[in-house]
């Protein structure tokens, strides 16, 4: 079983891998982990970013998710785009989230949803985080 100390160093880590008789595709594999967990517990967030999840009500867990789990592409300024469960966040080349938002697809349930019900976006995304309604 492979275990990595949180405090090693990548380098270090990436030096005892090659020490390991295994695979060239499971070393990349734990290599891409190492790194996307060293990115993941290394969060920095612009202000817009802060901003962004404050407006959307998302919470840190939801970009940590997408982050670990969601598809990656390419965005705009080679930027890299994590769509997870109906949330996108923005990496820039540097590892800070430049911003956090819904999926297009998303957004216009919501406006839909908001205009339905004649509530606001904010308070039907409350509702839908304490689970009181669903709209996918």
């Amino acid at each position: 079983m492979f275990h990595v100390e949180q405090k090693v160093n990548i380098k270090t880590q990436i030096i005892y891998l090659q020490t390991i008789d295994i695979s060239r595709l499971i070393w990349y594999t734990i290599i891409n982990i190492i790194l996307l967990s060293q990115e993941v517990n290394n969060l920095t967030l612009t202000n817009h970013a802060k901003q962004r999840m404050q407006e959307r009500k998302i919470n840190l867990e939801d970009v940590h998710n997408c982050i670990c789990q969601g598809v990656t592409s390419e965005a705009n300024n080679n930027c890299i785009r994590y769509t997870y469960n109906n949330i996108c966040v923005i990496m820039d080349q540097d590892g800070h989230i430049v911003t956090v938002t819904y999926t297009s697809k998303f957004n216009k349930l919501l406006s839909k949803h908001s205009k339905k019900h004649n509530i606001t976006i904010s308070s039907l995304l409350n509702l839908i985080k304490e689970g009181v309604i669903s709209i996918c």
